[in-house]
């Protein structure tokens, strides 16, 4: 059956050429699903298009086209061959005109999103790019035959229903990835020939966020999808949501049932199915199914067989009697008996995977956390599977949200090396189980909305990138990752903006653009108002960290912590209340505060071994602060504990080649330095040097020969300056040579140079020193005195600029001697300053003292 007359083939021209709107698109769309003749016509003018453009090759990319077969609002389907895996495809040509690159960006993200989807109703997503303009997917293709011509054959209302229902589910596994259809109809639902169903034509799939995107290529306002089949809020100009999709859902199974959309045509099927359809096609959609999962159940209940009860009735006693008993025979629905697949984002194939690639010691570590998380789920999901009441609901959506998180982890977990790498490696930061525990959840804001859930995995999906080019000390390529989910702020979500605003803030801070870090960490700062109890106490916690380390500002950073505390305290969640410890350590520790860097050390590190144990790697982030701390106080036996043990665990979790351990190594062989061990830190120095090759992250690489050189320096060996040489070269290599890092390098180097009894390097030692005060301006005004005074000192011992030294000694020595945050800067002064007398004596002074 077809929708109008035919029209005009010069009429169907337009959409050969793509020069179709696609709403326009839509309204021809049913006509042609149902006319052979038009779809004819309509591909022969699209493949002699194809042919003319490509000189006769009927290809998109890899693929050769063959016949189409049909055409959707947003594009042409082709039955097509994959050359490469040697199999028929469904090829979708979605028209790009009118898209801009944003646009043809978002249809990809929602394309991968929608290969995320494995679900026996749902027709499986390939692949997906670009072509000639266009964007084209990748689809299984389906041998059978539309909804619509199935259901021309009159099934019975059973049939109907059990093949319906493989839609349904198919709708509320895209529905669990956040995706949202707009276009349910019975042309979009395929039945194969063995009489299973699939959903497919995501074409115009998305989430909420892509309203203003639709509406920008489509010239007008009208709501996308087939008005025949939009629910009343989307017709009056509101967003496709999951329950305006459930409302085409029951509208087509009305269809498909009565050959009618009209639902007074349901007066033939049983009533419990009509009530089920009826609530489906309520006005508002809070009257509707709270998900297409209840639906479904729902249908399948009501289409299952009923036993009859035969009874033997005597009187009017056993009539009531039978009643009630038949009644009482009826099943009441567990809500419990069936509990979420919560093993699917670690099954044994990902394990089988996984454990090949992640070596031994990480293997270990990631199936334990990924278990406990698997089994604590369970646990918290039957203690409120049959609760109604606002916490369970809030308890029952965290643990949906938790398990996308791990779904994203394994997901990650089988990306490349560095992403690999990393997450195994913070992993627990990534999993958030633990925050669905009643006494939380009471403090959670609402679960991220359906609607807007894929695409929020997918931005936070590109953060983990980031997070892992930070680790490896590409800051500039975390920056621009960050900076590529930009439209992310437009969905609404401030807790995603207030995280990308964070890593901005660091990011730019590592990089020196102190600027833009201070603008990202406002922003960043005035968005994490706006989440819950838990968000907010991460974000503090983070944003402390980053003002506190990256930024230098102790007092801010404290500020930061005050605003937390109070949340934590609230929450009662240990791990937030460690890292909370955590920065608190490494602001007492930056203000030389001893006794309050110790206690908060030890705090994190008790909290740490309570979730945790003796044995894993987390504990060794609070050994670390702890060792600072002793080797600050000439504890040195204590700290050269506790870094031994760090050294112990992190080899234990990733190697002894791991960033982790050689920086807790280098920890160690400093205490010895510091000791007066100057033998055992050099070799202790030499022997992590000697662990390095091509594969080492050139930062890494760069801060241990940093390391060697100035332990060369402090135990006096002669080979010091050329250490220190290589230090440079290898600290420009890993940084770039206007970075302040360089400066810091320069430093060391022009004091090793100054320190030495060969005059000839005095110009040298100047030049570095220049170029030391030069880079270090933009870091701690210690640093940047430091060298100062340096260069000072070099100018004097050369005989030259006495009223450049005076200026640089009025700068830098006031800073050193009020300096509390480097004791060592500070006994530099008075070791040579004395030799100067005053300021004011020096001005009649011919030559200081060397």
């Amino acid at each position: 059956m077809t929708s109008g007359p035919c029209p005009d083939p010069a009429e169907l021209v337009p959409i050969a050429d793509g020069a179709i709107d696609p709403f326009t698109r839509a309204r021809v769309a049913e006509h042609l699903a149902g006319c052979a003749r038009c779809r004819q016509v309509c591909s022969e003018l699209v493949r002699g298009r194809a042919a003319a453009d490509e000189g006769g090759a009927n290809r998109l990319g890899r693929y050769l086209l063959g016949e189409p077969l049909g055409t959707g609002a947003m594009g042409v389907v082709f039955r097509a061959h994959d050359p490469v895996l040697d199999r028929a495809v469904a090829i979708k040509v979605i028209d790009g005109q009118g898209l801009d690159d944003a646009a043809r960006d978002r249809l990809l993200l929602e394309a991968k999103a929608m290969a995320q989807v494995s679900a026996p109703g749902v027709i499986a997503c390939y692949d997906a790019g670009f072509a000639d303009g266009d964007v084209f997917v990748a689809m299984e293709l389906i041998e059978g035959e539309t909804l619509r011509a199935w259901a021309a054959r009159r099934p019975d209302w059973r049939s109907a229903v059990r093949v319906a229902l493989d839609a349904a589910r198919g709708l509320a596994a895209a529905h669990g990835k956040g995706l949202v259809h707009r276009d349910v109809k019975p042309d979009n639902i395929l039945v194969r020939a063995d009489g299973q169903a699939a959903i497919g034509d995501f074409g115009l799939a998305r989430g909420e966020h892509s309203e203003s995107r639709v509406r920008s290529f489509a010239h007008g306002t009208r709501a996308a999808g087939t008005p025949r089949y939009l629910a009343p809020e989307v017709r009056a100009g509101g967003a496709a949501t999951a329950s305006s999709d459930q409302y085409a859902f029951c509208l087509t199974l009305v269809e498909v049932l009565t050959g009618d959309t009209d639902p007074a045509a349901l007066a033939g099927v049983p009533r419990g199915l009509q009530r089920v359809l009826a609530r489906g096609l309520a006005d508002e959609p809070t009257a509707r199914w709270p998900s297409m999962v209840e639906l479904a159940a729902q249908l399948e209940r009501n289409a299952r067989p009923q036993r009859r009860a035969w009874w033997i009735v005597v009187g009017a006693a056993a009539v009531a009697l039978a009643s009630w008993l038949a009644l009482r025979a009826q099943p009441v629905p567990d809500p419990c008996a069936n509990p979420p697949e919560i093993e699917t984002a670690w099954s044994p194939l990902d394990r089988t995977q996984l454990q090949a690639t992640l070596g031994p010691a990480r293997w270990q570590r990631v199936d334990a956390l990924m278990r406990q998380q698997v089994s604590e789920h369970r646990t918290l999901w039957l203690g409120v599977c049959a609760a109604t009441d606002a916490a369970a609901v809030a308890t029952r959506a965290c643990l949906d949200d938790a398990s996308e998180s791990r779904t994203a982890v394994v997901a990650a977990l089988g990306g490349d090396r560095e992403l690999r790498t990393y997450i195994a490696d913070h992993i627990y930061d990534h999993l958030q189980v633990e925050t669905c525990r009643p006494t939380i959840t009471a403090a959670l804001a609402p679960p991220t909305p359906l609607a807007i859930r894929a695409p929020v995995i997918a931005a936070r999906q590109v953060l983990l990138r980031a997070d892992a080019r930070s680790e490896a000390g590409d800051h500039a390529g975390a920056v621009a990752l960050a900076q590529s989910i930009a439209w992310s702020d437009g969905l609404g979500d401030p807790t995603l903006s207030a995280e990308r605003y964070a890593m901005l803030a660091g990011e730019y801070a590592a990089i020196d653009d102190t600027a833009a870090a201070a603008a990202a960490l406002a922003r960043a700062r005035d968005l994490a108002a706006h989440g819950d109890d838990v968000r907010r106490a991460a974000m503090l916690i983070r944003l402390a960290q980053v003002t506190a380390v990256f930024q230098g500002d102790r007092d801010r950073a404290s500020g930061l912590v005050a605003e937390a505390e109070p949340i934590v305290a609230r929450l009662g969640n240990k791990q937030r209340e460690a890292e909370l410890a955590y920065v608190q350590a490494v602001i007492a520790l930056g203000a030389v505060d001893v006794p309050a860097a110790s206690a908060a050390a030890q705090r994190a590190y008790d909290l740490e071994r309570a979730i945790f144990g003796e044995e894993r790697p987390e504990l060794a982030l609070p050994l670390l602060i702890r060792g600072q701390i002793g080797t600050l106080a000439s504890n040195f036996d204590a700290a050269a504990r506790d870094y031994r043990r760090a050294v112990e665990l992190y080899t234990a979790a990733y190697g002894r080649r791991s960033p982790s351990t050689l920086n807790a190594r280098m920890n160690l062989a400093t205490n010895e330095l510091f000791a007066g061990h100057g033998e055992r830190g050099v070799a202790e120095y030499r022997a992590i040097a000697a662990t390095l090759d091509a594969d080492t992250d050139p930062t890494v690489a760069a801060d241990v020969r940093s390391g060697l050189c100035e332990a060369l320096y402090t135990a006096g060996d002669t080979g010091a300056p050329a250490a220190c040489r290589d230090a440079l070269a290898a600290v420009e290599h890993a940084y770039g040579p206007r970075h302040p890092q360089v400066g810091l390098s320069a430093r060391v180097l022009g004091e090793v140079l100054l320190a030495g009894d060969d005059d000839s390097q005095l110009a040298e030692s100047i030049l570095l020193l220049r170029r030391a005060a030069e880079l270090t301006a933009r870091l701690s005004d210690d640093e940047h005195a430091l060298a100062s005074f340096l260069l000072a000192r070099a100018l004097a011992a050369n005989h030259e600029g006495a009223d450049e030294i005076r200026r640089l000694l009025e700068e830098s020595v006031p800073v050193l001697r009020k300096s509390a945050s480097r004791s060592a800067l500070v006994e530099l002064v008075p070791q040579w300053y004395p030799a100067w007398r005053t300021l004011a004596a020096y001005r009649g002074a011919s030559k200081p003292a060397k």
